[in-house]
């Protein structure tokens, strides 16, 4: 959505961006925020995002990071709950019908149990992810979300992504998965849509 500012004193209108464009650059001014000591999930900049979710120092900060931004931009309108879980931002989205599943990911949850063909129809839950979404990796393995971050641009093959806790843009080509979502700050990185992850359209509950 989009507004103009009213004429005012012969002023020229100021077109506003949309919340979806404010939320990408908050997130793009947290960039470099790094842990410092290096890898101990701590520091002043990590700090602030912690604080947000009532996490402290030496916890994981992805799911924080974006709540951070959240509460930076629209202060109590943003409407997701201030969890550092990532596991329970799932739970919450998935509750309140704002998610959508890379189809790996809706295999596996369906596998699971967690999802139902009768009460989450595939056409419904498998939906294109969009620029200013939340995305959540989930790992197979421990059966539950380990990573968060912000969908940035939508390709054909991958998502472009901005994510806190993630390694710098010259380790991620050999990273592995584990080291990629304990990393040291907040770097744009890319995620394949073969993976299994949701998104969570946080924007369709924000509200005037």
């Amino acid at each position: 959505m989009t507004a103009t500012a009213i004429l005012r004193g012969g002023v020229p209108p100021v077109p506003m961006i949309s919340a979806v464009e404010a939320y990408v650059a908050g997130f793009a001014l947290r960039e470099n925020a790094m842990e410092i000591p290096y890898a101990s999930n701590a520091g002043v900049l990590v700090n602030m995002a912690q604080r947000v979710t009532h996490n402290h120092a030496g916890d994981p900060w992805c799911a924080s990071e974006c709540h951070l931004v959240g509460v930076t931009v629209f202060g109590d309108r943003w409407p997701l709950p201030r969890t550092g879980s990532t596991n329970e931002m799932g739970q919450w989205a998935l509750a309140h019908g704002i998610i959508r599943y890379t189809p790996s990911l809706y295999g596996l949850l369906m596998a699971h149990g967690v999802l139902t063909a009768a009460a989450h129809p595939r056409a419904q839950y498998v939906q294109p992810f969009a620029r200013g979404d939340l995305f959540l990796l989930y790992s197979p393995t421990k059966r539950r979300y380990h990573h968060a971050g912000l969908v940035t641009e939508v390709e054909a093959e991958q998502l472009r992504t901005r994510e806190g806790n993630t390694v710098p843009p010259a380790k991620q080509r050999t990273a592995s998965e584990e080291q990629s979502r304990e990393g040291q700050g907040n770097y744009p990185s890319s995620k394949l849509l073969t993976l299994p992850l949701c998104a969570m359209r946080w924007v369709d509950l924000l509200h005037d």
